[in-house]
């Protein structure tokens, strides 16, 4: 199976291109020769940090200057004087968090004395890869995007290629709790055959014995009124199932899960 591009999605309007970040060392230098590999648009600030540029919105990644761990941060918003007034939001994010995988998650942080709502994710410097980075951005762009289709704000997506799904209709499957299997494919009515000849029979030579005559008929009796039977109701159609395959996951765990012809397996691919 060829491998999948689980950042690909996120990058349909946004252009898609290494940024040629080189030069610098330790954490920072991992980081950039990482970003540079998975062609992920980024420029670094003056503090060192780099701005990330998606089809959700901007993202910022920081080295943590006490721990070293690299940090995703997305400001959602800025809350008022009085936390209880964001009360209702931080609610919607608090249930958005038990409904997420993966690492992001949403959270509060204070900037220059103002309180954020935020989402965030963090990796510790021992566990930075190519694989990991890519894992954790993700789970932050997915979260992203489910929040914004909460709020109305998803930016539309490309059409499903045939067999294929909409993005759109896993999110909406897996946010109502229901598993939704792959389209079965479309496969062309047989050609119906016609009906094979009754064999002839040769014809009857020479003289024949008359036919026996039937027996008189007995006097027809009026038959009972019957009642008529209820009709009974219309079989509910019977949909097959797709074939085993390789689909998009359901539960947005993964890129692909595998379909064995009757269930969702524990079997996935990014």
């Amino acid at each position: 199976m060829n491998a999948v591009d689980p950042l690909a999605e996120f990058y349909v309007a946004t252009p898609r291109q290494a940024s040629g970040l080189a030069g610098r060392s330790a954490v920072h230098g991992q980081v950039d020769a990482i970003l540079n590999e998975l062609r992920i648009p980024a420029e670094v600030d003056k503090d060192g940090d780099w701005t990330l540029t998606t089809d959700v919105g901007p993202f910022l990644l920081i080295v943590d200057k006490e721990h070293y761990d690299v940090i995703a941060v997305q400001t959602i918003q800025s809350m008022e004087k009085k936390v209880k007034n964001s009360a209702d939001d931080m609610y919607v994010l608090l249930a958005l968090n038990f409904e997420a995988g993966g690492l992001a998650r949403f959270g509060t942080i204070k900037d220059s004395g103002a309180d954020l709502l935020v989402l965030t994710a963090r990796l510790a410097p021992d566990a930075l890869s190519r694989a990991s980075v890519e894992g954790m951005l993700r789970d932050c762009f997915r979260l992203s995007r489910r929040l914004d289709e909460l709020l109305g704000n998803a930016p539309p997506q490309p059409a499903a290629q045939p067999g294929g799904w909409q993005a759109a209709d896993a999110a909406l499957a897996h946010a109502e709790g229901r598993a939704v299997a792959p389209p079965a494919p479309q496969q062309p009515a047989p050609a119906a055959q016609p009906a094979p000849a009754a064999p002839r029979q040769p014809a009857p030579v020479g003289p024949q014995p008359p036919a026996a005559q039937p027996p008189p008929a007995a006097p027809r009796q009026p038959a009972p009124a019957a009642r008529p039977a209820p009709e009974p109701a219309p079989a509910a159609p019977q949909q097959a199932l797709p074939p085993a395959n390789w689909y998009p996951d359901p539960h947005r765990q993964a890129r692909l899960r595998y379909w064995d012809g009757q269930r969702w397996t524990e079997h996935v691919a990014n």
